[in-house]
């Protein structure tokens, strides 16, 4: 298991961290309303027809997998890859008809070429340790003129309205340098071009955490101010000041203010 706090290290090994917890993040995260409409974006971009047969690459609990197998009705398909075998067992419990689950190395599908018409991603390309080679199969199993939709983060933009500015820049940039892939949510429409992609658009989406409980877990801010004292990034007592301010700001009216950009990226095969 990794350092506690460091949900980055959690993501590249669910089943090595506290998978009940992640479980619990990503139901909590998906829900919270800016997140939940990149969700519908991605789903709406899919454009899923009666019969098409869809797949979500790291597909965690199989949300959006189920939401896609209602587009597709009974006549189609949707299918659901993940690296975690608890996430999988948990997308099977209790999965209707028309949804399949695999456990499989997202950089290698065991997938034949060519065999669906819709391809989605979201927030995993940010762990994989080649995303590149990961979009790479997500295209190979793409059939000719299939949909493929991707939304990832771009890490050099996540701020928050929280002081001293040259404290939030540090922790800022250690909280992207954390992830394995931060940029991945902008490279994504090149590497699709490159991938022999048509009809390519990134469309930035500006996201905020809007539940305060949920703003720790998902970017770490006393855990990185900690961790940045730790090592000497910060001096002595920094990361208790950074906290104080960290809890009024989020006890003052409207709480804090996160911004993230996240890219939605679609794609023809």
């Amino acid at each position: 298991m990794s350092p506690a706090g460091d949900i980055a290290a959690d993501f590249r090994d669910v089943d090595g961290a506290d998978p009940g917890r992640l479980a619990g993040f990503l139901l909590a995260l998906g829900a919270d309303p800016d997140f939940a409409a990149v969700k519908r974006r991605t789903l709406e971009a899919l454009a899923l027809r009666p019969g098409d047969r869809a797949l979500d690459v790291g597909c965690g609990m199989g949300v959006e997998v189920r939401a896609m197998a209602r587009g597709v009705g009974r006549g189609g398909a949707a299918t659901g890859v993940d690296v975690s075998a608890t996430m999988i067992a948990r997308a099977r419990e209790g999965a209707p008809a028309g949804c399949r689950f695999l456990e499989a190395d997202l950089h290698r599908l065991p997938l034949p070429d060519g065999a669906f018409d819709a391809v989605r991603a979201e927030r995993v390309l940010q762990h994989v340790e080649d995303p590149g080679r990961a979009l790479a199969e997500m295209v190979r199993v793409a059939a000719p003129g299939a949909r493929i939709v991707v939304a990832e983060p771009d890490w050099d933009t996540f701020t928050a309205d929280l002081g001293p500015p040259e404290v939030m820049r540090l922790i800022t940039a250690r909280r992207g340098a954390a992830i394995r892939n931060p940029a991945v949510g902008r490279e994504a429409h090149r590497l699709l071009t490159g991938l022999g992609c048509r009809d390519v658009h990134p469309e930035p989406v500006a996201v905020r955490v809007h539940d305060p409980a949920l703003i720790e877990p998902a970017y770490e801010l006393r855990a990185e101010a900690a961790r940045a004292e730790a090592d000497g990034a910060l001096g002595p007592g920094a990361a208790r000041t950074w906290e104080r301010d960290l809890d009024r700001r989020l006890g003052e009216p409207g709480g804090l203010l996160t911004i993230l950009v996240m890219v939605v990226t679609t794609a023809r095969r």
